[in-house]
């Protein structure tokens, strides 16, 4: 029972890196797509945008996720 509780231990952080690693990573591509936005002003750069910006929300809250996870 022990080595149960010890792993999950382990995995919790492991897992909480996880989203703060992931988090950035996708604000850092939403970034990129809302840039990309503002070169190609056309149809696809507006979907761009929408996917950016939905990238940028995933990211921020998985960081926020993440800053609960270590203050509790």
């Amino acid at each position: 029972m022990t080595w149960i509780i010890k792993y999950i231990n382990l995995l919790i952080p492991l897992n909480v890196m996880v989203s703060l690693e992931s988090g950035i990573g996708l604000i850092i591509v939403g970034i990129i797509l809302i840039f990309l936005n503002r070169i190609v002003p056309s149809l696809p750069g507006r979907i761009l945008n929408v996917i950016g910006s939905i990238l940028l929300v995933i990211g921020i809250v998985l960081i926020v996720l993440y800053m609960l996870a270590v203050v509790t």
